[in-house]
Formats: structure tokens, sequence, C-alpha cells
């Protein structure tokens, strides 16, 4: 969701189209009184509390990423994308950027044709956020004008794509994917058909039925995604709440449409705090085939929307950052997303909870609390179990990368007491110490001691109301065979769930192979002339799993930056254990004065992934006559 933004006109700061969502969600916003009496209530003391446990070898699914968007706010500065982007001291390491798709209307660029216009107002901020690893995320608020029944951006009685114009629209999102890689070098992970296709309103925005959404898909868009070869990944159906799931739900039966979607993604603006810590389950909907990635995209408060614990204004309490922590728990922990996203990164003003950031550059605790997750949880890296709730108001939540032997645990303390809590490390590597990162009242994703292991346990005091992350590589030992689980099934009450006997359907069994990378930089040296491009250099990439019970690793895409950097061929396969493809990279100097250095970014279902290879090179000054 978003404001329809004009050039050269300042939004009204408190005018917000989201009012119109108050009438269709009753009684969900509540007061900050009402917020703090539903955190406070139902918490007692220590007495249940019990041993967090992770087990190492018990694997659930693969995290993508953690991140919110930019879209209709950026560009963003280059201090709020290291801020956001980097992985440094007091930054979040959030790992998935979320832009618009060009619409040639609010969101520029005519993508009729492959052209750099095309690839739309986002490229600083995609290349930043890809430079320190992040995954690129797009979404359609409209299609273009021309190819809509009532002719607008804008969304009137139900306008939506106009039904002769299927194909060239499936060609113009195509192109979209192919400017950006042509033209700036950058490689899209995944888009979705269209944002929030249940909402007719007065900004950017088209209403789509099941039906219809089905048929662009199995007939044009992904037909059309296959002839072009592009492995960017289609999403739907991306409604403004997990009661929209159903407008997937003609695609999801439909095996010519679903074989096209690579993953089934919802907001969250009607998530719902039902007592303490206890957030209403969101499974994986059950008419979808198994194996699709499954991630939250948009979530925020304002104005007569928003989950029911919203505040008023901009907040930058912990209250607030704890509720939206019990929100992305649930989640992740127990409904198994692969993804977790925000809404704005830089909000439009300061008179709600759209952004991380208000427009004034005030952060709030919330954009703290969910770097706790994603400047440790990387992609790639697995979620393992782990006891979910050992102690009343606290919970547990545990990811392995066994290709670096390293674990994070959060543990957030929902509670106004410090908490003694117990941890146990089973069937793992052994570690010698954690180093935990906390997020409070006082505190914004602060370092603190080394905590030491004994035995592969620990002691933890977590202070009043904090998220902390405990962060580690192993010091020694083998790592252990990762076993298959059954996944915990969510209830709709919060309660601790239960095993069922059906695997979780975003779950992958174990982790997959190491990939290795050679070499691990590549330098063109001075011989290329500024304005000319140099002779390619490839990279080996390799899965090194053992050959005989070693998984297979997918290649997902390649991504080179900055644009004076281009990926020239890709590996485009599925490496068997023992197997490798080569990446060939060039470089096109616009400078032969300064030195240029960049990265090579390769994407896979390995643990580890993105990996990187460092690129530099200087260009030659052209000879003068």
């Amino acid at each position: 969701m978003t404001l329809a933004i004009v050039p050269g006109t300042v939004a009204p700061a408190p005018v917000n189209p989201e009012l119109v969502r108050a009438d269709r969600k009753p009684g969900l916003f509540v007061t900050l009184l009402g917020a703090l009496v539903l955190l406070l209530s139902g918490f007692g003391g220590a007495d249940a509390q019990t041993a967090a446990t992770i087990n190492w070898t018990d694997v659930h699914q693969v995290i993508d990423g953690f991140g919110a968007s930019d879209a209709f706010a950026g560009p963003l500065s280059s201090a709020d994308l290291a801020f956001f982007f980097g992985t440094g001291t007091g930054q979040l390491g959030l790992s998935i950027l979320r832009t618009g798709a060009p619409n040639n209307g609010d969101m520029s660029g005519d993508c009729t044709t492959v052209n750099v216009g095309c690839a739309g107002p986002y490229v600083s901020d995609m290349k930043a956020a890809i430079a320190n690893g992040a995954r690129i995320y797009s979404s359609p608020w409209t299609p273009p004008p021309a190819y809509k029944t009532n002719g607008l951006n804008t969304c009137t009685g139900n306008a939506g794509l106009i039904t002769s114009d299927y194909a060239a629209y499936a060609t113009w999102l195509a192109n979209y994917v192919m400017s950006l890689k042509t033209e700036e070098g950058i490689t899209l992970y995944a888009r979705s058909v269209q944002n929030e296709p249940n909402e007719c309103l007065s900004y950017d925005s088209a209403y789509w039925t099941a039906a219809e959404i089905d048929t662009f898909v199995a007939t044009n868009l992904g037909p059309t995604f296959a002839a072009d070869g592009l492995s960017t990944l289609i999403y739907v159906p991306e409604g403004s709440g997990y009661n929209e799931m159903s407008l997937g739900s003609t695609c999801a039966t439909d095996s010519s449409c679903n074989e096209y979607i690579g993953g089934v993604v919802w907001h969250d603006y009607d998530a719902n705090l039902t007592g303490t810590n206890t957030i209403t389950a969101d499974p994986y909907p059950s008419d979808w085939p198994v194996g699709k990635k499954y991630w939250e995209t948009e979530a925020s408060c304002g104005s007569g929307f928003g989950p029911n614990f919203c505040q008023t204004g901009f907040n930058t309490d912990i209250t607030d950052a704890l509720d939206w922590a019990a929100v992305i728990d649930q989640r992740i922990a127990v409904d198994n997303a692969n993804a977790w996203l925000y809404w704005w990164l830089v909000g439009l003003d300061s008179g709600d909870d759209q952004g991380l950031e208000d427009s004034n550059g005030t952060i709030a605790k919330r954009a703290y609390m969910l770097g706790q997750y994603s400047k440790f949880v990387r992609p790639g890296y697995f979620r393992i179990d782990a006891t979910h709730l050992p102690a009343t108001g606290v919970s547990v939540s545990a990811y392995q990368n066994t290709a670096t032997s390293s674990l994070v645990i959060l543990a957030t303390n929902y509670t106004g007491s410090e908490v003694s809590q117990e941890f146990s490390i089973t069937n793992a590597p052994t570690f010698s110490s954690l180093t935990p990162y906390t997020t409070s009242a006082s505190l914004s994703l602060a370092k603190q001691s080394s905590v030491s292991l004994s035995s592969n346990s620990f002691t933890y005091k977590l202070p009043a109301n904090s998220i902390t992350t405990f962060a580690s590589s192993a010091s020694s030992g083998p790592t252990p065979t990762a076993t298959a689980t059954a996944t915990p099934t969510a209830t709709s009450t919060g309660a601790t769930p239960t095993a069922t006997a059906s695997a979780t359907p975003t779950a992958t069994p174990t982790p997959v192979g190491m990939v290795t990378i050679n070499p691990s930089s590549l330098d063109f040296g001075t011989t290329t002339t500024v304005g000319k491009t140099s002779k390619s250099k490839t990279v080996d990439i390799k899965n090194d799993g053992n050959k005989q019970t070693g998984p297979p690793v997918t290649i997902e895409m390649e991504t080179a930056s900055p644009s004076v950097f281009a990926v020239k061929s890709q590996c485009k396969k599925t490496l068997k254990p023992g197997k490798s493809c080569k990446v060939s990279v060039t470089f096109k100097p616009v400078d032969d004065t300064t030195a240029e250095t960049g990265s090579l970014m390769i994407f896979d279902n390995a643990t580890g992934s993105p990996q990187s290879v460092g690129l530099s090179g200087t260009g030659k000054a052209p000879k003068t006559k």
C-alpha cells in the first residue's frame, strides 16, 4: 500500500488512503492503553520456565531474508541505504529490498521495449542493497493506464487489465526484468503479479479476480518468462491480508498456472494479538502444492488500519517493537514463512508507523528489532528446532548455517522483569562462546559481552522487555548430519504447537551441499580502454557435496555491481554433487584515474548463499591522435 505521489507536490501529512480500510477491519485499532493491557496481561513469573533446547539436526525451512520497501519513497540517501542494508556496527543488515515496478505513470518507466528507462526509478537503491548481499523483490501497483479498463493509474469501478492486453502486459513485465539486467546489471530475484489485487483505490491500484490471476499467469506471464529464459520468480496473490489468500486459490489448483509460481505471498495487516505475545496463525495455504516460497511482504500501522495492537502517531517505544517481534516470531518460528517484510524503509511523514524511519530521520525501535533478525539470520540459513515457549512471556527460535557451522538464537522477553533463561544446544558442533546483541528500551542492537558455554549450554539473564540475538561460529568438532522431522503446525490460539505427521510445505528437510567459488576475486587490471568492454573472466561454481549422498544445488541467479561490471553468461542449471559451472564477467570502465571495485553476487539454495566475489579494475586512457 502507498500514497500516490505526484511529482512536484507534497502529500498532506494527515491524509492517508489507507483510511479506506477502517470500515473493512472494524474493531482492529486499539489505543495505546489497550495495547499495553494486552501486552502485560497473563504474564506470570519464572516458575513455568524450562530450558530452551536447540536441536542442530532438526531442520525446518530455509530463510530468504527480512526487509522493507522504497516504493514511492525512493531513491533513498546513501546514508539511509548504508544504515538499512549495511552489516557494520549500528547497521540493520536488511536482506530484501521490495520496490515498485514501472507503470509509465507515478512509477516512471516505459517498458514497451527493453530500455534504460524501463529499469525504473529505484536502480540506485537496488544496487546499494545488492552490494550488501540483499535480494530485490518487485511489485506492480498497477498496469500502465493504456492497458487498463479505465485508462488511469488509479482504480475506479474495479478497473483492471484489459483482456486483449494480457499478452502486451506480460511482455511489459518481462521487459522490466530484462531492462534491469541488460541496462543496469541487476538480476531481479522475484516479482508479484499485483500489489493487493483486492483493493480498488484512489491511488495506484488495479482490481484482479482469482480467475483473472490464473488466466494471466497460465496463458501469458508464465509462458513469456519461460520463453525469455528469465529466472525471476513469480509470486501471487499478495492480497492486503491473509484473509485474501483466496485470490490465489484458482491458480493453486490449476497446474497450468501453479507450475509458473515460485512463491505464495501476503500482507500482514490483519495480524491479531490475542493475548500477551500470542499472534493468530497464518499457516501455509493447504490448497497450494508444496515447495513454494512463503513470504509475508508488507505490514505496518497507520490511521485506521493495521494489526489490533497499533498505536497512534509515529512510535519509537519498545512496546511497539515487541508487538512486531511477536508477529515475526509467529510467522517464522511457527508458520514457517521464508521471509518477512515491513512496509516502508522511510515513511513519507512523521504522523504514523508506516516506516521504520520517519520523514524527519527518526528511527523507530521496530527497525532495530527487525535488525535483530536480518543482520544475523542471513539468506540461506535454515531454521532449526528450538523450545519455542520455554517460559511465560519468553519466545525462542534458532537458525544455522552448516557451511560455516554458525548458530543464531533469537530470544524475546515480553515481560517487565528480567528472566534468567537456560539454553542447551544438542546434536551440534562444539560452541565455546556466543555474542549477544540486544534491543530494549535503552539499547538498540547493542553488542554485549560474550557468553561462555559449558557442554554447549549456558544461562543468560534476558533484560525486561527486550529481544536478544546470540550469534556464534562453532569452535571445533564435525557438523552432525541433519535429520528430517515433522514441522510443528500452528494453532489458532497461539498455544505451543504439536508435531503432525505432515512436513511443512516450505521446509527443506536437510540443508543442501556447500557451494565453493573459485577464485574469490577477479582483477581486470589496467588494460581495458575507457568505454570499451574487456575480455571476460570466469568464476567457477562447484557443488562440493558428497557424490554419493549429497543433494543437488540450484543456481538461482548471478548479478554484478556497479554497472561497470556485467555478468556475460550465467549458470542457469542444477549442479549435482561434484559438478561445477562457470560464470563470465566483463569490465567496461568509465574512468582512467580511479580504480573501480564491486562484487559478483551468486544466489543459490545452498547454505551460505549468497556468495560474493570481489571485482576490481582500472580503466586505460584512450589513445589521442
